[in-house]
């Protein structure tokens, strides 16, 4: 039998076995979010999460955990949004993130007197 992976999302059944498309297996393992968060200008840190957080909220708990003491202050994330040229946007939605991106960390107003 001739393995045909030009056509997307192929499976087969050799010999009573199930054998998948190298695209058919990348596109069955869980998504992997690798995220560049720009602390200050200076300072970037490279996060990688095995799955989405469940919110924004949790999102920044992980990375005041990851990040202390350099976040040990209240601040939002801002994301590049590629519906509007990758400008920067606040990340209000945990649906808008992206697997992979560049993430700011913009210190809350009252942080900042």
């Amino acid at each position: 039998m001739e393995l045909n992976d030009s056509v997307p999302l192929n499976a087969y059944n050799v010999h009573g076995k199930l054998l998948l498309t190298l695209k058919r297996f990348i596109m069955a393992l869980p998504p992997k979010f690798v995220l560049r968060v720009m602390i200050v200008p200076e300072i970037a840190v490279k996060l990688t999460l095995t799955e989405r957080p469940h919110s924004v909220e949790d999102l920044i708990k992980t990375l005041q955990e990851k990040c202390r003491p350099r976040l040990d202050y209240e601040f939002s994330l801002h994301y590049e949004d590629p519906d509007f040229d990758r400008q920067l946007c606040c990340l209000v939605d945990i649906e808008d993130l992206p697997e992979k991106g560049t993430l700011q960390v913009v210190r809350s107003e009252a942080d900042n007197i």
